[in-house]
């Protein structure tokens, strides 16, 4: 497992415990299979099939790998699988079960009107518009390293949520499909989740739970909307009430996996590996490693030592 995010450990993530749970998993320095990420070109070293996994707004590129989960609605024959960034959250999805329980009495117990917490001071303008508009109505929470106005970041992500009525729950960027935790840590955060970003989001979580951006032609006119619920409780209880259904995201993902392990390993390859495959891949490690050999010619010059022509 190569290019994940920072912190990231081979033996101790998701993927591995899910797999481990049905196979018997060896980390390899020469894999049969490399599960990689966007995080890095180190995949380009590794001849063996490729399946790619991104929870960030990028597609898939085929040419390198032979299998990739994603969020974009892509087909794909056996090659994709959607498999969004929330997918991986298992007790979040868990714990919003929960909201249809939500009661006046824990209503009293918000202390905070709304909630901001990110880092990324590059996301798309919207995210910071819609924190500046909102605090002109009422105090908005941000215990981020941007925006921040709590003098101190925040360590507990889920208890610092759930002290808001509501949350901005705003994706770095806008794309069909893209939807990462944001939405979904804020309903188990039990808020209402002030939500931009896939404009599909409405066929994914109840478009009765939270206030959908993409449902409004201006930010302005979602202000409105989050001002009429925030003054009227029984509006704001009804719409805590309303019940979440997540699919079985871990047999899904089992499914995916298995259909590529159900091979034998050389006839489990898609990308093309001949002339036009071979000679973008050339061009690809050299861009990322200008002084290194492709794996293939590695071991092509290791064989030549071994040889004596003479």
């Amino acid at each position: 497992m190569v290019d994940f995010w920072e912190g990231f450990r081979e033996t101790d993530n998701y993927f591995y415990h899910l797999l481990g749970e049905k196979y018997r998993i060896e980390v390899s320095d020469r894999p049969d299979y490399l599960l990689y990420s966007v995080y890095g070109s180190e995949h380009l070293k590794y001849p063996g099939v490729r399946i790619f996994y991104t929870g960030e707004n990028q597609v898939p590129d085929f040419n390198l790998c032979d299998y990739a989960l994603g969020y974009h609605h892509l087909h794909f024959g056996d090659r994709y699988k959607r498999i969004p960034l929330y997918y991986l959250h298992q007790e979040a999805m868990d714990q919003s079960r929960r909201k249809v329980h939500f009661t006046r009495a824990d209503l009293a117990q918000k202390t905070d009107f709304c909630n901001f917490l990110y880092s990324n001071a590059k996301a798309h303008p919207n995210r910071d518009a819609m924190f500046h508009k909102l605090a002109a109505y009422r105090h908005v929470v941000s215990g981020g390293k941007h925006l921040n106005n709590t003098g101190a970041r925040v360590v507990d992500k889920l208890a610092f949520q759930q002290q808001s009525k509501f949350t901005i729950a705003f994706e770095n960027s806008s794309h069909p499909g893209y939807t990462t935790e944001k939405i979904l840590h804020a309903f188990a955060a039990q808020t209402v989740p002030i939500y931009w970003g896939n404009p599909l989001i409405a066929g994914e979580f109840n478009p009765r739970a939270f206030i959908n951006c993409h449902n409004y032609q201006t930010l302005d006119q979602v202000v409105e909307r989050v001002k009429q619920v925030d003054q009227d409780n029984a509006l704001y209880l009804s719409m805590m009430q309303e019940e979440l259904t997540f699919p079985d995201c871990r047999q899904e993902i089992l499914s995916f996996f298995d259909s590529i392990f159900s091979q034998v390993p050389e006839l489990a390859f898609r990308r093309d590996r001949q002339f036009w495959g071979r000679r973008y891949e050339k061009q690809r490690f050299r861009e990322a490693f200008p002084k290194k050999v492709l794996p293939w010619q590695a071991a092509v010059r290791s064989v030549k030592k071994r040889i004596n022509f003479s």
